[in-house]
């Protein structure tokens, strides 16, 4: 099959690069896969899919958190800094106060 583009090559981009923002309604690799997932059908071709679950279950949750920043140091008072010192000052003493941490 000819597709007039290098499949892989536009996932790797994808995944790599991403995608413009003004097209990120558009869910683009899991449109590349059901197309894939169609030609191979289509064409006849034995395949088997291990869906991105767990064994039993109808969904997988994943939790992340991207780190930003290596260091303080980065950000002279920006955003970031000033949020910290918040968090790490007032916040604290706020949420000593209101018993939602100890002392150690």
């Amino acid at each position: 099959m000819r597709l007039g583009y290098d499949l892989f090559q536009e996932i790797h981009w994808l995944l790599t690069s991403g995608q413009p923002v003004e097209n990120a309604h558009f869910p683009s690799i899991e449109l590349h896969i059901a197309m894939l997932r169609n030609w191979m059908l289509e064409a006849g071709v034995a395949f088997i899919e291990i869906p991105p679950v767990p064994a039993g279950k109808r969904f997988m949750v994943s939790l992340t958190h991207d780190i930003d920043f290596i260091g303080i140091r980065d950000h002279k008072f920006d955003h970031t800094m000033w949020g910290f010192l918040y968090r790490s000052s007032v916040g604290a003493l706020r949420d000593f106060a209101r018993g939602r941490v100890s002392f150690g």
